[in-house]
């Protein structure tokens, strides 16, 4: 009997607009004999009694060549065994694959998988709903369950979910199939599904979820920042073969209650233009840091990370008891090496990697040098007037590289309560920045992940218009794909 599922997680994050690249070497690759041993989804898999296969676990961010994915390719599909013990698959995609040449990576390689692994057992994909992947993609798998929370916090729910309804159809020997509604509308990663459109959308697939024949209901709205053509809005359910034809009506009126939707989105933290931003910081009563969110080169969302706009406009606006955090820049910690602690330093920084992001002239005095346990520099804090900054020397996408949170922070020696306002890298603040916040906005950067729309449409030269936003009398004619 069949018993083996064969497990891949491949994460890849990217961003077409930023001209970094990725490296097979600058994953990392987890051993597949261990990486899966707390993973909830995996372990219930087992207590059902099947046998796991772990084939893969590596993650990064930036774009490949397509030589690398390749190389990913290959690994993966020889790894998977043909002697027809494979009863099912499970595959963690982020789906927000780039690769050269081919566009997204996803698109390419569950095709793949799918006719190495044969069209008669089931494929299962929890993903998250910012995915870039078009149907005709996901018609290669039977079973997709996406997150329901931003910021993610059911990530272990989902994948749950979808490895629960994966047993269901091998037991059952099931093949669910999926249909799906193209809504043309497009989301920035900043809005919360805790009220407004988010919450009534939340409540709009519950209810699909209770027909007959419906396994499971999904709304991926993609990132409009993503520049392809798969950048629009895919309202999905997975569903029994025979039931399907039955549940198109159904479908194509949750697509149109979806639509009618678009304009009540609530960002998880409110909004400004960067220099409104600072003056509401700097004038906004009570105890604690303010933060302010660089979104626009956030590199959770695949920005790069090197933009020195915020600390420009920090220093040109005269920022007081400010904190600029997590600015990439190789050159520039370099500087600050050779100059060494309580020395000056001066130069450009910013834009190091990206010629699309700002570079600005700075100095001031180097406050701490940062090392790794090998005792290298690799990173800087620097005070200027009254703002300070930290600089690091490796990127988000490198294995040593810490997320924005007051770990990474406190590694240079600063901490969040010693300032009135604390700028950083991110879409929207994680919990341990809310805690202790006085308020914050999400400041209109530019950059990779602009929330700016009439800004960012002119470096979109890849999506399918119209689209709304960016085509603000776009028609919604729902049909079935």
């Amino acid at each position: 009997m069949k018993n083996t599922i064969v497990v891949i997680s491949l994460s890849a994050c990217s961003n077409p607009l930023r001209p970094v690249y990725t490296a097979y070497e600058d994953f990392q690759q987890f051993d597949p004999a261990t990486c899966f041993d707390k993973d909830q989804a995996v372990q219930y898999l087992k207590s059902q009694g099947f046998e796991i296969l772990p084939i893969i676990s590596a993650r990064a961010r930036g774009k490949m060549t397509l030589e690398t994915y390749m190389r990913f390719a290959r690994q993966i599909l020889d790894r998977i065994p043909t002697d027809g013990s494979v009863a099912g698959c499970l595959l963690y995609l982020a789906s927000g694959m780039v690769v050269d040449e081919i566009g997204n990576g996803d698109m390419h390689l569950i095709p793949m998988i799918r006719e190495h692994v044969g069209y008669d057992i089931p494929m299962a994909i929890p993903m998250d709903f910012h995915g870039n992947m078009p149907f005709s993609v996901l018609k290669s798998c039977n079973i997709i369950t996406s997150f329901r929370t931003n910021p993610h916090m059911d990530v272990p729910i989902t994948q749950l979910r979808a490895v629960q309804l994966l047993s269901r159809a091998i037991h059952e020997k099931a093949l669910p199939e999926n249909r799906a509604v193209v809504i043309p509308f497009a989301i920035a990663d900043s809005m919360t599904c805790a009220q407004g459109a988010g919450h009534k959308i939340n409540a709009i697939l519950n209810t699909l979820e209770t027909l007959p024949g419906v396994w499971s209901a999904n709304l991926i709205t993609n990132m409009y920042w993503s520049n392809n053509l798969n950048t629009q809005a895919l309202l999905t359910i997975s569903c029994d073969r025979a039931a399907a034809p039955a549940l198109e009506d159904a479908l194509l009126r949750a697509s149109q209650e979806i639509w009618a939707l678009r304009d009540a989105f609530i960002s998880i933290n409110e909004r400004a233009e960067p220099a409104e931003a600072y003056r509401i910081a700097a004038q906004y009563p009570g105890d604690g840091p303010f933060f302010v969110d660089d979104a626009g080169d956030n590199p959770t969302c695949s920005a790069t990370g090197d933009s020195a706009y915020m600390l420009g406009l920090a220093l040109e606006m005269n920022m007081q008891s400010t904190l600029v955090a997590g600015i990439w820049d190789p050159n520039f910690t370099a500087l600050c090496e050779k100059a060494g602690e309580g020395a000056p330093v001066s130069g450009k920084i910013g834009a190091a990697i990206d010629p699309h992001s700002t570079c600005i002239e700075v100095s001031g005095i180097v406050k701490k040098l940062r090392y790794t346990a090998d005792g290298a520099v690799d990173g800087a804090c620097v005070v200027s007037g009254g703002v300070t900054f930290t600089v690091t020397r490796i990127s988000d996408m490198h294995p040593l590289y810490a997320p924005l949170n007051r770990t990474f922070i406190e590694s240079f020696g600063e901490n969040v309560m010693n300032y009135r306002v604390v700028v950083l890298k991110l879409g929207y603040l994680l919990d341990d920045f809310v805690q202790v916040m006085r308020g914050c906005r999400i400041a209109f950067s530019p950059g990779a992940c602009d929330l700016n729309i009439q800004r960012l449409s002119q470096q979109l030269t890849g999506i399918r218009r119209p689209l709304y936003p960016f085509d603000p009398d776009t028609v919604f004619e729902p049909h079935m794909v």
